[in-house]
């Protein structure tokens, strides 16, 4: 066997190493971008959570708003919650799976409140206030039915 014949040979092992080496650091990007994955979900998941508390604790300063006769109050927490239960609708769409439907009846919901609020002036008529204040509370219950499973889905990833 001449030199030539052993640099081609030599050539064609480090060539084969290179494709296996190749083939290897591809595999590991496809496991690293399903990971990424992964965990961005993961993380989409934890802020809906969060989201849907927080809606939970503004429809309690809505009621407590209600309750207390502050209608002007009452208007822009009322505003407030329909305009982030629309936008977390839009942005965690693919999250919510059953409870969409539940989000886009609260937001319809929280719409109405407003605007009876926004024909209000005070102070409110008490059988008016009242009948408010049991909606918002019906809304409140299912908002934590929601923030429950979001919260029971990740106890079961662990996250």
């Amino acid at each position: 066997m001449n030199a030539h014949d052993f640099f081609d040979w030599a050539n064609a092992g480090v060539g084969g190493v290179g494709l296996f080496l190749t083939l290897v650091a591809i595999w590991q990007a496809t496991g690293a971008k399903k990971a990424a994955g992964e965990a961005r979900d993961a993380i989409q998941r934890r802020e809906l959570s969060f989201e849907i508390g927080d809606l939970v604790s503004l429809t309690l300063d809505l009621a407590g708003h209600i309750d207390s006769d502050r209608v002007e109050a009452a208007l822009i927490r009322a505003r407030d919650v329909a305009s982030r239960i629309a936008r977390d609708q839009a942005r965690f769409r693919r999250y919510l799976k059953r409870d969409f439907g539940l989000l886009l009846d609260l937001g319809k919901s929280f719409g109405e409140i407003a605007e009876e609020l926004s024909r209000a002036s005070p102070p409110v008529d008490e059988k008016v206030a009242l009948e408010l204040a049991n909606r918002i509370h019906q809304a409140n219950r299912t908002l934590n039915t929601i923030y429950g499973r979001q919260q029971s889905g990740l106890d079961e990833e662990g996250t």
